[in-house]
């Protein structure tokens, strides 16, 4: 009976910890979603560019039900609302809600 509890006592530890470094940290699963997030809104704020001739494309340029992207979901708290996209910039850079910075680069 007392290796049953104990076992049950180390699974339930496990779990927890499991779950508790789950809910506090952005994972790698998560930055490379988020990377897939900035890499769209870098191709659609240069599609943008091209389409217009407007030097900036910012999120009420690119976002919306009949825009280039109709929806942008931060996967894990990031703000998209202040990055703009403009032909000098390659770089695009978030922050999780944990504040882990992610950034994205346009290949040349």
């Amino acid at each position: 009976m007392k290796t049953i509890l104990t076992r049950l006592g180390i699974v339930s530890l496990l779990a927890l910890g499991l779950a508790l470094l789950t809910a506090c940290g952005t994972s790698d699963k998560d930055v490379s979603r988020i990377k897939n997030n900035l890499r769209q809104y870098d191709a659609a704020g240069q599609q943008f560019i091209l389409e217009t001739g407007k030097p900036v494309a910012g999120y009420a340029d690119l976002v919306g039900p009949t825009k280039y992207i109709t929806v942008l979901k931060p996967v894990h708290g990031e703000d998209y609302t202040t990055l703009t996209v403009s032909i000098g910039i390659d770089v695009l850079t978030v922050h999780t809600s944990d504040n882990r910075e992610v950034s994205w680069r346009r290949q040349p």
